[in-house]
C-alpha cells in the first residue's frame, strides 16, 4: 500500500513539473480578424485546452476585442507596458515582439504562435515528442524557395552575400553537431548564403528552463533588429541560430513547409502566388498548421499541396489526404467570424 502511495505522488509530482504549459501570441486589432477564428477553432473542434496568453504591445488592442478575446475560456491578456519601459515597448512593435513575449511569459514550456497560423492538431502533441523531451525545443522547416521562384525576391536581405557570410561565420564559427543539412550545404558553399532563409518562426515550442540561456540570446538578436533584421529575415531564423550560436541542442521537423493549391472545374489558383495560397505542415505525416487566411477553401473541390525538391530543382503536388481537406473545410466556416458585420454583432453582445 505505502510503495502504490509513493508511485502515486511520485505521478503526481512529475505532472504538477509539468504542468506550467501554455500557448502565446502577439495580437494588435489588425490581427483580430485572424486569431479570433483561429482560437475558437482550436478550442471547439482541435479540443485544444492549453492556457493562452494574448501579448500586445501598448494600446495596440481596443477595449472591444479585448473583451471579445477573453470569451475565449482560458485566455488571458497582457500588456507589454507592465514590463518593460515606453522606449521599449514602442521598439517591440514588429516580429520583434515575438521575443519580448517569449521572455517574459510565465510559462516553462511555451507554444510561440503567429496570430495568423491555424492549427489543425493539438499542438500540445509537441510538447511529448521524443525529440522535443530530448532537445528542449522543437522548430519547422519554412519553404524551399528556387531562384526562379516569385517569392524568392520578396525574401531578399538589405545586406550583399559577402557581407550576410561574414556575419554568419561571426556568430557561427564552428558548426554544432546540431547544424541541418541545408547550413552544412551553405556553410560549404553548394548553396548560396542567399537560402539561408531556414525556419519558419509562426510555430516554435521551447522549454524555457532548458534553455534559459537560449532565450536570452533569442530576446538580444531580436532586441537588436535594425543589425540582425539586415542579415535575417525578421525574426524567423533567430530562434535556430540563438541555438547554434551558443551551442544549444535543437530540432527541426523534418519535412520542409509546402504550399497548397486549391482546385475545382473553374478555379486552378497556380502554388507560386503568395497572394492566393497558404503555407502548410506536417506532423507525423499530417496536416498540423497552415498560414495566410483560408479564404479559397469553400470553392475547391480538390484540395493539393506542393514542395520543392532541392535535388531535382522542381515542385512536385500531392493530394491531401481527406481528414484534412475535412478539416480545412471546418476552418474555413470559423474564418468567417473575421467578417465586419459578425464582428461587431459580437462587439454589441459583450459590451
Amino acid at each position: 500500500m505505502l510503495k502504490k502511495f509513493i508511485l502515486f505522488f511520485i505521478f503526481l509530482c512529475a505532472l504538477d513539473a509539468r504542468s506550467n504549459q501554455g500557448i502565446i501570441t502577439a495580437c494588435n486589432d489588425h490581427y483580430m480578424k485572424y486569431l479570433v477564428p483561429n482560437l475558437k477553432f482550436l478550442r471547439e473542434e482541435v479540443k485544444c485546452n492549453l492556457p493562452i496568453e494574448i501579448w500586445h504591445a501598448g494600446n495596440e488592442l481596443s477595449d472591444h476585442n479585448k473583451k471579445l478575446l477573453l470569451t475565449i475560456d482560458n485566455t488571458t491578456i497582457h500588456d507589454l507596458s507592465n514590463y518593460y519601459t515606453e522606449e521599449e515597448v514602442l521598439d517591440s512593435r514588429g516580429w520583434q515582439i515575438k521575443a519580448y513575449i517569449l521572455k517574459t511569459t510565465s510559462f516553462e514550456e511555451v507554444i510561440l504562435m503567429d496570430a495568423d497560423v491555424f492549427l489543425l492538431q493539438d499542438p500540445s502533441i509537441l510538447l511529448n515528442d521524443e525529440n522535443y523531451l530530448q532537445t528542449g525545443n522543437y522548430f519547422f522547416r519554412d519553404i524551399f524557395l528556387s531562384e526562379d521562384n516569385p517569392l524568392f525576391n520578396k525574401f531578399k536581405l538589405q545586406k550583399s552575400d559577402n557581407e550576410i557570410k561574414e556575419w554568419f561565420k561571426k556568430i557561427i564559427n564552428t558548426p554544432s553537431q546540431f547544424i541541418i543539412p541545408e547550413v552544412e550545404k551553405i556553410i560549404n558553399n553548394q548553396l548560396p548564403i542567399s537560402y539561408l532563409s531556414i525556419q519558419e518562426s509562426g510555430l516554435v515550442v521551447i522549454n524555457k528552463i532548458k534553455h534559459k540561456a537560449t532565450v536570452d540570446e533569442i530576446f538580444r538578436l531580436n532586441k537588436d533588429h535594425k543589425i540582425t533584421y539586415q542579415y535575417v529575415y525578421g525574426d524567423k531564423d533567430t530562434f535556430w541560430i540563438a541555438c547554434e550560436k551558443i551551442n544549444q541542442p535543437y530540432y527541426f521537423n523534418p519535412s520542409v513547409g509546402m504550399h497548397i493549391t486549391y482546385h475545382n472545374s473553374k478555379l486552378f489558383v497556380p502554388s507560386r502566388r503568395r497572394d492566393s495560397l497558404n503555407l502548410m505542415h506536417l506532423y507525423n505525416e499530417k496536416l498540423i498548421f497552415i498560414q495566410q487566411q483560408p479564404r479559397l477553401i469553400r470553392k475547391a473541390t480538390t484540395i493539393n499541396y506542393t514542395i520543392f525538391d532541392q535535388d531535382t530543382n522542381s515542385y512536385n503536388t500531392h493530394s491531401l489526404n481527406q481528414e484534412d481537406e475535412k478539416k480545412l473545410k471546418i476552418l474555413h466556416k470559423y474564418y468567417k467570424w473575421h467578417t465586419p458585420k459578425l464582428l461587431d454583432k459580437i462587439k454589441a453582445h459583450i459590451k
